[in-house]
């Protein structure tokens, strides 16, 4: 009896291990992705790069434009990263956290983002005709890579042109 149960041991510990094994290996999430770490999946497309480069256009010069709107697209921005902790702590995507995030700024250190991958921009309304307070432009390659830059168009005023957005809707909108 001591040598079967020991017999059934092993065999349990090497199903364990087997199962441990195609887990890991047959993984997307820890295999493929990890395999290829300069591209970086994403519902709808893939980053080629883990460094995602942010330009935010303000509009210092247009009557309608706050200067904290600039501030508010960054803090989203900082909202992006903090969800993927999050999401990768819940779902175990941890491939995502490599994704980093540079954020610049026209006319102070645009520089530094070269190309950018993403290109946040203000309008004073989308008018009448759009119910929308954002709009984000994205352009995916036949083979599903994200053609540069992704645009996302924030407004400063509701479609009625009567209410500026407050600081928080900025967030909230740009956060979406």
């Amino acid at each position: 009896m001591l040598v079967r149960k020991g017999g059934l041991e092993m065999r349990a510990l090497v199903l364990l291990a087997i199962l441990v094994f195609a887990i890991i290996y047959f993984d997307p999430a820890s295999s493929a992705h990890a395999a290829s770490a300069a591209v970086i999946p994403t519902e709808g497309g893939t980053w080629t790069s883990q460094t995602i480069t942010i330009l935010i256009i303000p509009q210092p010069s247009e009557p309608w434009f706050k200067a904290s709107y600039t501030f508010d697209a960054n803090h989203a921005i900082s909202r992006w990263s903090e969800s993927i902790i999050v999401y990768t702590d819940a779902y175990g995507s941890n491939y995502l956290r490599k994704l980093n995030f540079i954020t610049c700024i026209s006319g102070v250190n645009e520089s530094l983002c070269g190309s950018p991958n993403i290109q946040v921009q203000f309008i004073e309304s989308f008018g009448s005709q759009s119910a929308g307070l954002g709009l984000t432009r994205v352009g995916i390659s036949s083979s599903g890579i994200f053609q540069a830059p992704t645009t996302t168009t924030l407004a400063a005023y509701d479609p009625t042109n009567s209410t500026q957005l407050t600081d928080n809707d900025m967030i909230n909108i740009a956060s979406h």
